[in-house]
């Protein structure tokens, strides 16, 4: 299963389910079928909150750090917001990155290409050089190392709320909706089969 999409869904109220669902089903080509109890219990566990810093799950919920229509588009400054923890910035890295403007007061999170696109092609189906590099500039990227490092303070990024209903489509997407605990708004993950995998 690889993610697709991160949108708004153009509801804020949701207070009432049935009739936001009602004109979610009327808009929508193909046809949807509502997941069950189970479904969305198992589905539900890859974006927990709770699970931000597992090593398993923690892309997905990195995942819903921007909007993105096709995965090509995912903001990566966001995706790889809190960086791999097991990598650390040596002396001489630091000194080039002091000079190239991050600050060495914060943390600094080293994010080697490597591992950036085992991570993009898991969750997404593509590469660093497949994707529309949004983010990627607001990272500093030493060739030395052939990898982008950014500063990191206290991880206020994620607003997601638990996943509320979702719908399994005729031509294989799976649509997860969520609240996001802020502003109220709802947002809809797509995810769609690997058939590469």
């Amino acid at each position: 299963t690889v993610l697709v999409g991160c949108t708004f869904s153009g509801s804020v109220d949701t207070s009432n389910d049935e009739k936001e669902t009602e004109k979610t089903t009327e808009k929508a080509e193909p046809e949807m079928t509502e997941l069950t109890e189970e479904e969305l219990s198992d589905l539900s566990q890859m974006f927990d909150p709770e699970r931000t810093y597992d090593t398993e799950y923690r892309w997905f919920n990195m995942a819903l750090t921007s909007q993105y229509s096709c995965p090509q588009d995912v903001d990566l400054y966001g995706l790889f917001y809190t960086g791999f923890q097991d990598e650390v910035a040596g002396p001489e890295e630091l000194e080039k990155l002091e000079q190239a403007g991050l600050w060495l007061e914060l943390d600094i999170q080293k994010n080697p290409t490597a591992r950036m696109n085992e991570v993009l092609k898991t969750y997404f189906g593509l590469t660093l050089e497949e994707t529309n590099r949004v983010g990627l500039d607001d990272m500093v990227y030493l060739p030395g190392t052939d990898s982008y490092y950014k500063n990191s303070s206290d991880t206020t990024f994620f607003t997601a709320g638990p996943i509320t209903h979702g719908y399994c489509t005729n031509d294989g997407r799976i649509l997860l909706y969520y609240q996001d605990i802020l502003d109220g708004a709802e947002w809809v993950v797509t995810l769609v089969e690997d058939k590469n995998a």
